[in-house]
């Protein structure tokens, strides 16, 4: 059983399929989605976003936004999305990620 995914920031999409799974990066850690999952609503946290489909599975890395959950749709509002290609790639520029915002958090 599937799901329709529409993974964007406000300027582009990155995703827009029916997918199988995911795997969000929550405020106060990970969470899944498989089809039928109760609706929610969802603050997201830095990290690494799963998506898979059938034996695929792709890695996006999302910099903060919202998920909304509702029926056999997931939205999922980033406020930045980085594509890799795989989880190694992935938990790099997430650790690149995390640098900048230390590097950031130190000046505030």
């Amino acid at each position: 059983m599937t799901f329709h995914l529409r993974l964007c920031t406000p300027d582009k999409t990155f995703f827009d399929a029916e997918t199988d799974g995911i795997v969000c990066p929550g405020l106060n850690g990970y969470f899944g989605v498989l089809a039928r999952h109760l609706p929610l609503i969802s603050g997201l946290g830095t990290g690494v976003l799963k998506v898979r489909t059938g034996s695929a599975t792709q890695y996006f890395v999302i910099d903060g936004g919202m998920t909304e959950v509702n029926g056999h749709e997931v939205d999922v509002l980033a406020n930045a999305v980085f594509p890799t290609t795989t989880a190694a790639e992935a938990e790099e520029k997430l650790e690149k990620l995390k640098d900048q915002h230390q590097k950031l958090t130190q000046f505030t």
